[in-house]
């Protein structure tokens, strides 16, 4: 696992990490998502790779992180300093938007040193709570969020005609 590096995205990824991004997208939710969702997910990389400067190095309000092995993308942490949720931005909620893991290297410790990373980065702006928005279908993410203290909020909303919950974290409980 020392071969594995953890690093902040930079400009140069935007092919490989929209091509992950899709490949990882639809191996998750092949069996959550209908096979209409997840088609329209595989179109527009080349639009993705134009926004994805202003979207993934330019925003102050995002950062993300990625694994990385032998140069390739294995996985990778987005998070932002205030929450894209309008229920949640209106409290003050930083939001850690995705942590996904190449199949292959699940089960490593690699999600949690991840989640770690995304703790570590508010804390350095002094955000002390935050939410994480999974698909209630989605258990295996479910079943980490709650391991690593979440608390299943009441708040739900609806992504793509599935039904989303929501985890909050408050950094003094973890």
């Amino acid at each position: 696992m020392s071969d594995i590096k953890i690093r902040k995205i930079k400009i140069d990824d935007a092919k490989q990490f929209i091509e992950f991004e899709k490949y990882i997208y639809c191996l998750t939710y092949k069996k959550i998502l209908s096979k209409d969702i997840l088609a329209k997910s595989k179109h527009k990389i080349e639009e993705k790779i134009k926004t994805f400067k202003s979207k993934y190095i330019d925003d102050e309000n995002v950062f993300c992180y990625i694994l990385e092995k032998d140069n390739k993308i294995i996985g990778y942490m987005l998070g932002v300093y205030l929450s894209h949720y309008e229920y949640y931005n209106s409290k003050n909620f930083a939001d850690l938007e995705a942590i996904y893991i190449h199949p292959n290297y699940q089960h490593l410790g690699l999600g949690k040193k991840l989640f770690d990373l995304f703790v570590k980065t508010i804390k350095q702006k002094n955000i002390d709570k935050f939410v994480i928005g999974v698909l209630k279908d989605n258990l295996k993410a479910r079943k980490a969020y709650e391991k690593w203290g979440g608390i299943l909020d009441e708040y739900t909303s609806l992504y793509k005609e599935k039904e989303e919950v929501f985890y909050i974290f408050t950094l003094s409980d973890l």
